[in-house]
């Protein structure tokens, strides 16, 4: 199933969205999810938040992907003002970045202007276990308020 994404803006908070996730998140798609993630920057977006609620699975080149439009949005030195402008993923190197996350859930950089929403216990785990949660706020959507209590 190819990913499916859709936009939302939140009334009370004008500088966020939230980009609905449908599909499996994976190398064939993450680039689509962080054009996405540029083009609602570019719109002003300071927070966004990725709801997974409908995602099948992620694999390591979503992580990548989440991973991605977490440092856009501190506006990491890893992107140019370039490659925003023109989006050249020529400059992106897939193992660098890919080096980068791992040392930064190593070191505990947090992101404070992404969050994801987790529909389930099973990707839950899966992203705990990747390290994602170490990185960004990972909200269950599942549970009640005990449950998300837990994460907060």
């Amino acid at each position: 199933m190819a990913l499916k994404i859709t936009v939302s803006r939140p009334e009370v908070w004008v500088s966020s969205a939230v980009l609905h996730c449908e599909g499996a998140l994976d190398h064939g798609n993450y680039r689509a999810l962080v054009e996405l993630a540029l083009d609602e920057i570019d719109k002003g977006a300071a927070d966004l938040t990725v709801d997974l609620s409908e995602v099948t699975s992620i694999n390591l080149a979503g992580v990548v992907g989440v991973y991605l439009i977490g440092l856009l949005l501190e506006e990491d030195p890893l992107f140019s003002a370039s490659f925003k402008l023109e989006r050249d993923w020529r400059a992106i190197d897939g193992w660098d970045v890919l080096h980068q996350y791992c040392a930064a859930v190593n070191q505990e950089k947090v992101f404070s202007h992404i969050q994801l929403l987790v529909p389930n216990q099973q990707l839950m785990d899966q992203i705990t276990s990747i390290g994602l949660n170490r990185l960004m706020q990972v909200l269950p959507k599942f549970g009640g308020l005990d449950e998300m209590a837990k994460f907060l």
